[in-house]
Order: C-alpha cells, then structure tokens, then sequence
C-alpha cells in the first residue's frame, strides 16, 4: 500500500517481496526507490538491516539440505520465522523437504500477502471513485430540480402572420 501511495507502480510491490525478501528492508527501499538514493547507499542500507542473518547462518540447518539449488534457495529465504521455527525443533526433525516447504510456504504467504494487499488498496480507490462520481451525479440531479426554471419564452411567429396584423 505505501507503494503505491508514493506513486510507484502496482507491479512493484510482488516484484520488491521477491527480490528482497525481507520485510523491514522493503519498507526502507520503497522510500529509497522514491527518493532515487544512490545505489552506494542503497547497498549499505542492505547489508546493515541484513547483517543479522550472518549469525543465523551459524546455527541454521543448511547441512540437511544436498542439492546446490536448494540449498541456495534455503539461504535466500533465510528469514526471522524461519530460523526461530526450525531452530525450535528437535535435530530428529530437521530434514530438507520440511525445510523447504517451510520457506517456500512462507515466501508465499509473504508475496501473496503483499498482492492481497494492493488488490483491496486499489478496490479501496475504485469504492471511493465511484462513491464520489455518484455523489456528484446526485449532488447534480438535485441542484437541477431544485433550480428556479427560468419563465418560458413567448413563442416567435412567423413573419408572414406579423405583416397581416
């Protein structure tokens, strides 16, 4: 919603919640995408607010995980939830595939979540835009029939019946 409140396009809030998934960083880019900050300080911002996850990596089970795209996958969507839940379960109960699933289950909510939300902003508008349309239509409609109506003009006749009298 704040995306499109600073004038960006509608696309750019599923397009943001992939690329950079993390959500505090997405609030500070939104901002930094609207200001057209250097790409240097756009940098910095990234590692500062994401610095975090390098303590992460120490303890996060990526060992579970064999394939080198999964496992590059596993490290992308490395975020807050998915650390304390599976740092939260036994070593017994870590495996790949519970993994995974956790972290695509919830990148998914985290975009689909994120198109929810501009779909009920922009629904939101367009409720707005027609209100306002049809208060103006009957604000209009009222004014009219209200408005003194000016007295009739007496009908013109012809010439002709003028040059008889």
């Amino acid at each position: 919603m704040a995306r499109l409140l600073r004038g960006l396009p509608w696309w750019l809030a599923p397009a943001l919640s992939l690329a950079a998934f993390a959500g505090s960083l997405e609030l500070l880019l939104v901002g930094m995408m609207a200001t057209a900050t250097p790409l240097a300080a756009v940098a910095l911002t990234v590692l500062v607010v994401n610095f975090r996850h390098v303590f992460y990596a120490f303890s996060f089970p990526l060992h579970v995980v064999k394939s080198p795209l999964a496992k590059a996958y596993a490290v992308y969507a490395m975020i807050d939830e998915a650390y304390a839940v599976n740092a939260s379960l036994p070593e017994a109960q870590r495996s790949a595939p519970r993994l995974l699933a956790m972290q695509v289950a919830c990148e998914t909510y985290w975009v689909g979540g994120g198109l929810v939300g501009v779909a009920m902003f922009t629904a939101l508008l367009l409720f707005v835009a027609l209100l306002l349309a049809r208060h103006a239509l009957t604000a209009r409609r009222t004014a009219r029939r209200l408005a003194p109506r000016p007295a009739p003009r007496p009908a013109l006749r012809p010439a002709s019946e003028t040059a008889d009298a």
